[in-house]
């Protein structure tokens, strides 16, 4: 027992003064703490991601795929509830699982391994007989079933028929779009029979609780022996999560919502940590908030998902200023809550966390790093993630209303391959395009027909992992347009006199000129995502000599064949392409679509448009 760490006295300064004012109002009461902090009430949710008004009906079929699973997370969680996906977390964390679309390895990696993931889901085979007496044969999977755990992956389909024609290698196709109420059922009955073959599970949870039981009702930071510290490093080789939990999570630290802080009382570890959440679904009171948003990230903490680092943060926001300080709860955490206190200042909080592409994802996906950050609303039940897709296609701000749509958010941006996550990075571009598109169409005179692969919703030359050109247009008209010409990367990503005043120039068109734009979307946000240093930057002339040189080469995702499976007007496209540039009549544009935080556009950018032009 003299190995236990014993109780000393508390900290009375941090006691007296530190505090997280939670309170729980209604959407239609003033939120003053929120307000200070940027959180906007009227921030879109999910449900504007799934029945979004600027989706036309050409982009439809892909945008049902696009958002496939997170419509199945959120029917999952309407259906079982806030225990279940707590659950379902923690399970991605302790057997190292990620979700994976099967749509990506058939379409995109052309895996070998397609035919056993597909006869794992239960697929009726099928042998298509060839029309042609050369023509390869074809086979089709017709799917009676959904998310297969195997591997470390939880594969899933979009789709209910894949055809493979037997070429070397083989192509692929999918049609039709899988039910997802059926799908719903489907990933429960998976989830829990791989749940109960697992043997991490049970081991792990059950040594978080037996390892951290004591420590919880430590008051002072720092008050470790060697020996609680081996304990806790043992239950999980990740040294970042548990240095979090010695310095923050086991001292007295913790808030209970109110005004004071309390040293672990009330907030549950181990299994009970999932069923605490359940009954903390809705809370009544600030009290009640302050135990459910701190177990949320008890949650983050001590389940740390495959590839992602995270950290949480204190916010500061003193007196009547709006500005504020983050402070990392991991270093120095006494010595700055003391300040914090001394100084009589309320006190927010928020989790970042961030996702680097490593290995055959860092080739295939056009994003660089996703930083997620999640700030718990002091006002209000609701959860803000800011989800920023850098070299990407948009930054996106997204508000969870409960518990249960914070925790399908957090699974959906944690919980899957860096393609999954990037599904919500091109819904919202794919949106912030049609903005675009209509303000052509509307504002400058483009007629429809001369945005080549507008009608089929495929409006650049891309491939199917969304690398390439976003838009190409016939012009004129317009006779010209004007850009401006941003001195640094900040103040072209950012809105127009935020970092000063650009010059502009004026491109004039002349007949059968090409257009090639390169698209950047934020939603509820002051700056757009950056040009990739690695592709984009060197100008658009550049960009599109390196994706020409990559379909010439049969570079990876750029093979001919795919790109017809996946664009069949691409050949139409490279003509126009090789054409303009023959006789010296391209323009390259960079263009940024400003939404506001409630989806509408800002018209306070672009003379109302919401759009803003640069030289690219």
């Amino acid at each position: 027992m003299s190995e236990i760490p014993q109780a000393a006295a508390p900290c009375t300064t941090c006691v007296d003064g530190l505090a997280i004012p939670f309170d729980v109002k209604p959407d239609n009461a003033s939120h003053p703490a929120d307000e200070r902090l940027g959180l906007l009430n009227d921030t879109v949710t999910i449900d504007w991601l799934f029945n979004n008004p600027w989706i036309t009906p050409a982009r439809k079929a892909q945008y049902a795929r696009d958002s496939f699973l997170l419509r199945v997370l959120t029917q999952f969680g309407k259906n079982w509830g806030v225990t279940k996906l707590a659950e379902m977390y923690a399970f991605l964390h302790t057997d190292g699982f990620r979700f994976v679309c099967l749509d990506d390895e058939i379409l995109i990696d052309n895996t070998v391994q397609a035919p056993p993931i597909l006869a794992g889901l239960n697929s009726r085979v099928v042998t298509v007989s060839p029309r042609g007496q050369h023509s390869a044969e074809v086979i089709e999977y017709q799917l009676a079933d959904n998310f297969l755990f195997a591997d470390g992956k939880i594969f899933y389909a979009t789709f209910t028929r894949a055809r493979m024609t037997m070429n070397h290698p083989p192509d692929w196709s999918v049609s039709g779009h899988f039910d997802v109420a059926a799908a719903v059922l489907a990933l429960k009955r998976r989830y829990e029979a791989a749940q109960a073959s697992s043997r991490r599970w049970t081991r792990f949870w059950g040594g978080v609780e037996a390892a951290l039981a004591i420590a919880t009702v430590i008051p002072v930071v720092g008050q470790f022996s060697a020996a609680a510290r081996g304990s806790i490093a043992a239950v999980r080789a990740v040294k970042y999560a548990f240095y979090a939990i010695e310095t923050a999570l086991t001292a007295n630290m913790l808030v209970d919502g109110s005004n004071k802080v309390i040293n672990g009382e009330g907030l549950d570890l181990g299994e009970a940590l999932f069923k605490r959440l359940g009954e903390l679904a809705d809370p009544v009171d600030g009290k009640a908030r302050g135990a459910q948003a701190f177990m949320v990230i008890n949650l983050l903490m001590l389940a740390p998902l495959a590839g992602v680092t995270g950290k949480w943060a204190l916010l500061r926001f003193p007196g009547t200023s709006r500005a504020m300080a983050t402070y990392e709860i991991a270093r120095e955490i006494e010595k700055g809550a003391t300040r914090y206190a001394s100084q009589g200042e309320a006190i927010a909080l928020q989790v970042n966390l961030t996702r680097t592409p490593r290995g055959a994802e860092a080739i295939t996906s056009p994003v660089s790093r996703i930083n997620t950050r999640v700030t718990p609303s002091l006002d209000t039940a609701s959860w803000y993630h800011r989800i920023e897709f850098i070299d990407g296609r948009a930054f996106i701000n997204l508000r969870a209303r409960t518990l249960q749509e914070n925790l399908v958010l957090l699974i959906m941006e944690n919980g899957g391959s860096v393609r999954v996550i990037g599904r919500i990075n091109k819904m919202v571009g794919d949106i912030g395009e049609e903005v675009l598109i209509q303000t052509l169409m509307r504002q400058y005179g483009v007629r429809a027909e001369n945005i080549l692969g507008y009608s089929q919703g495929k409006t650049g030359l891309n491939n199917a992992s969304g690398q390439g050109l976003d838009i190409l247009v016939r012009v004129p008209p317009p006779p010209g347009l004007t850009v401006r010409n941003p001195a640094t990367q900040a103040a072209r990503n950012g809105i127009e006199g935020s970092h000063g005043t650009s010059p502009t120039t004026t491109m004039v068109f002349e007949p059968d000129t090409l257009l090639v734009i390169e698209a950047k979307t934020t939603l509820g946000g002051q700056k757009t995502p950056g040009l990739s240093s690695a592709t984009q930057q060197g100008g658009g002339a550049e960009d599109l000599e390196r994706i020409m040189g990559l379909i010439r080469e049969r570079g990876r995702g750029w093979k001919i064949e795919n790109l017809r499976n996946f664009d069949p007007s691409c050949d139409d496209k490279m003509h126009a392409i090789r054409a303009a540039v023959m006789n010296d009549r391209v323009h390259f544009a960079h263009a940024q679509v400003f939404l506001r935080s409630d989806g509408n556009i800002n018209s306070s950018v672009g003379s109302g448009t919401g759009v803003q032009w640069n030289s690219w």
